[in-house]
């Protein structure tokens, strides 16, 4: 009986340490289980492992609960031989069933969160607290994102339990945040045409020139996120706005956030740059001067654009002109009357150039076919049975156009 009743007084003492020790880690567990989930980043098979099996027994009751099931299990040992040890053996298995996992971001009970990163996808394990007085001038900076980014495809989120969060047990809430970014390629049309644009609206781009003429054209841009920039852009360009009340634990406590995709922003930040730019240097030409400077125009859209965004992690690979430069319909039905009038001058003037060599070549023909038809005559003047010419000038006039005989070669002495 001594032995039972020093026993049960052991098992008192051990069930108010197990309390202390419980307590402590879970004061100790958010700052722990944080740094052990950004073990997962260690480039070591080991680490990971090591990393991912420690958090499942660091927060909540996992650690202490099993610590004060081997102490039990060493007091009480002598009566876990007979059939009721196998009955405690279930209840323990079952605790320690319960003890594993995390699937929910704030509940009661704690299972296991793996999020899969896909290969489009770039990801960011965020420790929740920490050793933040040494750090504050670089959280959340370029380079500690880059410090923090996930390189497994496959990823644990760790749980701490809350204290004072509920009333007879806390909530567990994520040790570590993860933050996934999209890379996928961007490709975009923006033109006015709805059948054959990257949507179907209007998505032309409109500005004046500087004589306060209406023009407007269409886009082609395509841009990237490279892997070793991807935390760039997450830094410059943040996450999405979270949607659902705010007040909803199970929407403050989330555990994967997801960064503003990168169509989202060449939709926005990027479009905005490329309108800017464009009106800036049609609005700075007139219209005649708009038309004729094109090509350094859209390079110089390409250059800034490209320059703009190159250090917040977008690569542009090349920006250009989707549709041809459109007018109000009067003004460009004005510029089609001046276009004809000009290429109708234009042959007109060079009609006149050539007009002195048309002369001259012409010239040369009628006398060469009068000299044809002098060679060819035979001394006869025939004329119509209707025209009567007096003897004497037929006479005159053939005398004048008969060809001269040439002289005689003198006889040879």
């Amino acid at each position: 009986m001594s032995g039972l009743l020093g026993r049960g007084i052991a098992t008192v003492v051990v069930l108010g340490l197990w309390g202390v020790l419980n307590t402590m880690l879970n004061r100790a567990a958010p700052v722990v289980s944080g740094e052990l989930a950004v073990r997962q980043l260690d480039n070591s098979d080991s680490g990971v492992v090591l990393a991912q099996t420690t958090m499942s027994y660091i927060s909540g009751r996992g650690l202490p609960l099993l610590l004060l099931l081997v102490v039990l299990a060493a007091i009480w040992w002598p009566y876990l031989r007979s059939g009721l040890s196998r009955l405690t053996g279930a209840a323990a298995c079952a605790l320690l069933l319960s003890a594993t996992g995390a699937q929910a971001y704030y509940d009661k009970s704690d299972y296991t969160e793996a999020v899969e990163i896909l290969p489009n996808q770039s990801a960011f394990l965020i420790p929740e607290s920490g050793a933040n007085q040494d750090t504050q001038g670089v959280f959340m900076s370029v380079d500690y994102l880059s410090r923090n980014k996930v390189a497994l495809k496959r990823v644990i989120i760790p749980h701490v339990k809350l204290a004072g969060s509920g009333g007879f047990s806390d909530y567990y809430i994520p040790g570590a945040r993860l933050t996934i970014v999209d890379r996928t390629p961007f490709y975009r049309e923006w033109v006015a045409a709805k059948d054959r644009g990257t949507a179907a609206r209007d998505e032309a781009f409109r500005f004046e020139s500087a004589d306060s003429v209406n023009i407007a054209t269409g886009i082609v841009i395509s841009a990237s996120v490279k892997e070793e920039d991807a935390a760039k852009f997450l830094y410059w360009f943040g996450t999405r706005t979270d949607k659902g009340d705010m007040s909803d634990p199970r929407v403050v406590f989330a555990s994967v956030v997801y960064g503003r995709s990168l169509s989202e922003v060449m939709d926005t930040v990027v479009r905005g740059k490329v309108q800017a730019v464009l009106a800036r240097e049609f609005g700075r030409r007139s219209t005649d001067e708009d038309i004729h400077q094109k090509a350094p125009i859209i390079a110089t859209v390409e250059n800034e654009v490209r320059d703009t965004f190159a250090p917040k992690g977008i690569t542009i690979d090349y920006v250009g002109f989707a549709e041809s430069l459109t007018f109000d319909d009067d003004v460009q039905a004005a510029i089609n009357r001046t276009y004809v009038a000009s290429k109708e001058a234009e042959r007109a003037n060079l009609l006149a150039a050539a007009l002195p060599n048309l002369q001259q070549v012409a010239d040369i023909e009628i006398k060469r076919g009068l000299a044809a038809a002098v060679l060819r005559w035979n001394g006869q003047v025939t004329l119509p049975s209707f025209v009567v010419l007096p003897q004497s000038l037929l006479d005159l006039l053939t005398g004048m156009l008969k060809p001269t005989a040439a002289p005689a070669a003198a006889p040879a002495k």
